[in-house]
């Protein structure tokens, strides 16, 4: 008997939100990742971890809303991946960051640019499986205010 098993797997396409990559001051920028360079960086972030990290080395969240992976880079060197749910067109909704321990100044940058960009959003709900990253997230929203 011949068993064939057939594995799915979300197709690679390019994100939806962006196109290119957008600057910061200095030598930062916010940049589209594809999932195997999404893949590798979250694998070397996860090893840098003691203990087990908030995040997983598998990027897709299994749904049927477009998603996409973003990362903040400084001078091509990719310091923090974040996934997005694109809810509403145009508009990526973040639903998990991940930074390798030890690991600071990425996210400032990337909250800067939560702050100073209108497509980047937060999913409330999803990035409380991340409890540093939503309190780090509550506490500059409730600042600005």
């Amino acid at each position: 008997m011949i068993y064939t098993m057939i594995v799915l797997t979300p197709p690679a396409l390019p994100p939806t939100i962006l196109k290119s990559a957008h600057g910061g001051e200095g030598d930062w920028s916010l940049v589209t990742l594809d999932l195997a360079t999404a893949k590798t960086l979250l694998s070397t972030f996860y090893q840098s971890y003691d203990e087990a990290p908030d995040f997983s080395i598998f990027p897709l969240k299994m749904t049927e809303t477009p998603q996409g992976l973003l990362g903040v880079a400084r001078k091509g060197d990719v310091r923090l991946v974040c996934h997005y749910l694109e809810k509403e067109p145009g508009v990526a909704s973040i639903t998990t960051i991940a930074v390798p321990q030890n690991e600071f100044d990425a996210g400032e940058k990337f909250l800067e640019y939560m702050d100073n960009l209108d497509f980047l959003t937060i999913d409330q709900t999803a990035i409380q499986a991340q409890p540093k990253w939503a309190m780090a997230i509550n506490f500059r929203q409730n600042i600005e205010k």
